[in-house]
């Protein structure tokens, strides 16, 4: 028996859609500045490494002595503060910001080593800034300026 009159039956559309993986975000011209992060990031870890050696006329042994290299100067008090925290008592309560040793710490907890932890902090807030340096020139100009800008940013 065929009803002629009854409405006709359309599939279901699933609820909630298949979410897409998180690489699919990145457009094409993203890709390209992420391989200028990871390429540029990676020279300059070699060649810095590779400059102490020759200007101090030091050798770093091994991978722990090249990590060693990256915590001097205001490295060394931004891993203090990601280790110990602000105190009452410390001179380092008013210098820094907190989200960065924050970061820090919390990577530490993953990776078990506060400077690769600082390393990689520092490498993604360099990824994301790249990033969305490049989606907010290319709205208001061509796409080769928002690689330029992204290139001069690097």
């Amino acid at each position: 028996m065929n009803d002629e009159n009854a409405p006709a039956t359309a599939e279901a559309e699933p609820a909630n859609p298949p979410s897409k993986p998180w690489w699919r975000f990145l457009q094409r011209e993203d890709w390209i500045v992420v391989g200028w992060v990871l390429a540029i990031s990676g020279l300059f870890f070699v060649f810095g490494t590779k400059a102490y050696q020759i200007l101090a006329n030091k050798w770093t042994v091994g991978f722990h002595g090249w990590l060693e290299l990256w915590s001097r100067w205001d490295g060394d008090q931004y891993l203090r503060l990601a280790k110990l925290g602000y105190t009452n008592d410390s001179v380092w309560k008013a210098w820094l910001y907190p989200l960065y040793p924050w970061c820090i710490r919390f990577v530490a907890w993953i990776a078990g080593n506060y400077v690769v932890s600082g390393l990689i902090v520092s490498g993604a807030a360099l990824f994301f800034a790249a990033v969305l340096l490049r989606r907010l020139v290319s709205i208001d100009f061509a796409p080769e300026v928002a690689l330029r800008s992204v290139w001069f940013l690097l």
